[in-house]
C-alpha cells in the first residue's frame, strides 16, 4: 500500500504565517489544511490562520489539533 501512496505524497519545509501553494506544490490552494500541535507555540499563531484560510480552496476544511 506505502508502494502506492509515495507518488503522491510530497514535503515541503515553509513558514506557516508565510506560504504560497504554488511555490511549494505547483496548486493554486488546499482542499485541506492540517496544523497539528504546533499552533500554540507559534507566537504569530493568528497569521497563521490567516495564511491558512488565504489558501484553502473554496469549500476547503481548516483541521486544527492543539
Amino acid at each position: 500500500m506505502r508502494e502506492r501512496l509515495t507518488a503522491h505524497i510530497q514535503l515541503a519545509q515553509a513558514d506557516a504565517t508565510h506560504f504560497d501553494p504554488a511555490l511549494l506544490f505547483g496548486v493554486p490552494s488546499f482542499a485541506r489544511i492540517f496544523v497539528s500541535y504546533s499552533l500554540s507555540m507559534i507566537p504569530a499563531w493568528p497569521a497563521v490562520l490567516d495564511t491558512a484560510t488565504h489558501w484553502l480552496a473554496p469549500g476547503g476544511e481548516l483541521h486544527i489539533v492543539d
